[in-house]
């Protein structure tokens, strides 16, 4: 099995007992919703630890403002090359895995960079340490483009449209949430530090907060799961009942697309359960030209609300011609 093979999504599975699908789909929505926030959040823990650490390697005459400066520039340019890159990898990649998997490796780079010896800035000379934090913050830049993609996955295959938006707010709270923890962990990281006779306090800026955000890794690793379908249950769509959506903006499309074979579908579309369904087929066999005898099968059909809703349209426009005829501009 190779490398990238490891990432591929799982398979899906039968579907479980009908009566047991909304249970199940109500504590894994719950579940995975939880690790995608907290695990999006924990990537801010192994992020920008290098400039609350600056202070205390200045300190200690290992690195100047200016290096500070350079080394953390790696982490927005490696940033912004890697959210194209790995949302392309992520498209066709299981969400856990890829999430996870880039967690523990940020939180690894994090661990090595706050464990390692730097050398002292000799006659002002910071190069080495510059350079070799700017290698770590490029690679904790990189890896933190693993953070996003996954999370926009889950929730496209856990979350319908109409919900979306409300549950995407309420995870975009999550950096905020990782940035605030990252201040919290960093003063208790020096406490423990300093109680157990470390001097270096400021190494607990990268440890203290990497080994939190592995254990939120494996959290991920339980909580996340790539799609409905990988857990047994219908789609995201099914569930919800979301279809309609779709064959809305169908029926709407088909507008462009004049035929008989065309016209047969809107027809069929006006008998939808669902009203956008039956208004936008309306809208459209209306937009395509049809005279009131091409609808007699409609109106002397059973289904009354495709009658009364096709009705509706040509009343409008034969209202629309009148207001045309008396200002002279009679319609075509």
């Amino acid at each position: 099995m190779g490398l990238l093979s490891f990432f591929n999504p799982p398979a899906k599975k039968p579907q479980i007992a009908k009566e047991k699908i909304d249970k199940e789909y109500k504590q894994m929505r719950l579940k995975v919703f939880l690790g995608i926030f907290l695990g999006y959040a924990a990537y801010y823990l192994v992020r920008k630890n290098l400039s609350l650490a600056a202070p205390g390697m200045s300190e200690q005459g290992l690195i100047d403002k200016a290096g500070v400066g350079i080394a953390m520039s790696g982490i927005p340019i490696a940033y912004a090359f890697s959210k194209f890159l790995m949302g392309s990898l992520s498209d066709r990649s299981d969400a856990r895995k890829f999430m996870t998997v880039g967690l523990i490796l940020s939180s690894l780079v994090m661990i090595v960079a706050g464990v390692i010896n730097y050398p002292m800035g000799a006659n002002g000379n910071y190069g080495v340490t510059t350079w070799v934090m700017f290698a770590f913050m490029l690679l904790a830049g990189w890896l933190s483009g693993m953070g996003w993609p996954p999370c926009g996955r889950v929730l496209a295959h856990w979350f319908s449209t109409n919900e979306r938006s409300f549950k995407m707010s309420v995870w975009n709270t999550a950096h905020n949430v990782g940035n605030g923890t990252l201040g919290v962990l960093i003063p208790l990281g020096i406490v423990i530090f300093t109680a157990f006779g470390i001097g270096e306090t400021w190494r607990a800026a990268f440890i203290v907060p990497a080994l939190v955000a592995m254990l939120i890794a494996l959290f991920c690793w339980w909580a996340i799961r790539d799609t409905p379908e990988s857990c047994g249950l219908p789609s995201i769509e099914k569930y919800r009942n979301d279809q309609w959506i779709y064959t809305a903006i169908t029926a709407s499309a088909l507008a462009s697309y004049p035929g008989d074979r065309t016209v047969a579908v809107l027809k069929e579309l006006l008998h939808s359960p669902n009203w956008h369904v039956r208004y936008n087929a309306s809208q459209s066999l209306m937009a395509l030209g049809l005279y009131y005898t091409d609808m007699i099968e409609v109106f002397e059909g059973c289904d009354r609300y495709a009658g009364e809703i096709m009705r509706y349209r040509f009343d409008q426009k034969n209202m629309k011609d009148k207001e045309a005829a008396d200002i002279g501009l009679v319609s075509k």
